[in-house]
């Protein structure tokens, strides 16, 4: 015969396994959803013509011919990568970061100028934001305001909920390159801070526990 005390052993590792795979699934359908950035929010985070371009800024270049002739060349879209630069075809590697548009725009000019004639090239700025999804409180787009950090942009969020992994953090930068953050580490110890930078998303996980 067997006895109570086993099969209520074998109960409850059954209940764990189930609620350890209801879990997994729950966490499964809440990964990331980065939707449309909101009317209100896109009017007021544009770069303006005297602004400064900044890391992670959106850069659209479009080229036009002034002369009835056919430009080959498609338009360009970019984020300006973390050495500050757009790579714009043909004419390598262009520092973007800390111009204005108006200073960019005339750089590439004159590049292009030497290659093509009568050729108009317009940069065309980006609305500035990023994402915060997940476990946070308001989840959602957030305008970017000048420089900030990891921490600022959670607390933007209204911080962790109660079920929140403060370990397992991940910040997916605008040119597609993800890390994993210990979020935790960084309130024990600021210097271990990270920043974020315009069109960069932040993915805050459920805890298993």
């Amino acid at each position: 015969m067997i006895k109570p005390s086993r099969i209520a052993g074998v109960g409850a590792v059954l209940f764990s396994v189930v609620a350890a795979g209801l879990l997994v699934t729950g966490c499964g359908t809440n990964g990331p959803q980065y939707g449309p950035l909101p009317p209100e929010l896109a009017s007021t985070t544009k770069v303006g013509s005297s602004d400064r371009f900044r890391i992670g800024d959106q850069v659209m270049v479009t080229f036009q011919a002034t002369s009835g002739e056919e430009i080959l060349l498609k338009d360009h879209h970019e984020a300006i990568k973390e050495d500050g630069t757009i790579t714009p075809p043909f004419i390598g590697s262009v520092v973007a970061a800390g111009k204005t548009p108006g200073d960019v725009q005339r750089e590439l000019q004159d590049k292009y100028d030497k290659i093509y004639r009568n050729m108009t090239v317009t940069i065309i700025p980006a609305d500035r934001f990023y994402y915060v999804t997940g476990e946070v409180k308001k989840p959602g787009p957030e305008p970017y305001l000048g420089e900030t950090d990891i921490i600022k942009a959670i607390s933007a969020a209204l911080d962790f909920t109660d079920f929140g992994n403060k370990h397992k953090v991940r910040l997916t930068r605008a040119n597609g390159q993800t890390q994993v953050i210990n979020v935790q580490r960084i309130l024990d110890d600021p210097q271990y801070d990270v920043p974020v930078y315009p069109g960069d998303k932040i993915y805050v996980p459920r805890r298993l526990f």
